[in-house]
């Protein structure tokens, strides 16, 4: 049986990467799922919910997909701004 989780996360950019050629900025958000799959997780995929003032380029990914936990990437083009990402993750 598969099961469908969702949520949302914040977090404040402040950390520099390179972002497709150019600098910018995130913040890596553990979350702990609300139910731990008994087997494994499949897939997941994040987005941003809320957009801050004056900044261009915002984005949220999944990664370290877990049983019971991943984490949520959110980044920004600008440092320093509180960000919300929504997540949705498939699993069984």
């Amino acid at each position: 049986m598969d099961i469908k989780q969702w949520g949302r996360v914040s977090g404040t950019p402040n950390d520099r990467f390179d972002w497709d050629g150019s600098r910018g900025y995130e913040t890596q958000v553990g979350t702990t799922l609300p139910i731990s799959f008994k087997n494994s997780s499949l897939f997941a995929v994040a987005n941003i919910l809320t957009d801050a003032e004056n900044v261009v380029d915002e984005k949220a990914e999944c990664s370290s997909l877990a049983q019971g936990s991943m984490i949520v990437k959110i980044a920004s083009s600008h440092q320093g701004q509180s960000l919300t990402a929504c997540y949705f993750i498939l699993g069984y």
